[in-house]
């Protein structure tokens, strides 16, 4: 059988070197090509019509009230004139929207 030298480090030495030298090369090659991408490249947003037209909606629901005060009044005066009569499946159904708030 023959034997195998493990020892030598000159074919190492200049395999190293050869792909120090490649690696230096794709270096500057990459570093004159980001430049380039970066020219090319640019983000953009660009929204649609419906899009400007929903957050227009948007802001206008933000700025109204979370308490309807006319509408509080109003059911003041009827619970107080005794005329306010929810029937079940209304009580029903406000307690389970109000539960799947929560």
């Amino acid at each position: 059988m023959s034997k195998i030298n493990i020892n030598k480090t000159a074919d190492i030495d200049s395999i190293r070197g050869v792909r120090q030298n490649e690696l230096s090369q794709l270096a500057k090659s990459a570093s004159t090509k980001t430049p380039e991408k970066a020219a090319k490249s640019e983000d953009k947003l660009e929204l649609s019509d419906r899009a400007a037209e929903v957050g227009k909606l948007v802001d206008q629901v933000k700025q109204l009230p979370d308490v309807r005060q006319e509408k509080v009044a109003e059911l003041r005066v009827q619970i107080a004139a005794g005329e306010y009569q929810p029937t079940d499946e209304e009580i029903a159904n406000a307690i389970i929207k109000d539960e799947s708030k929560a």
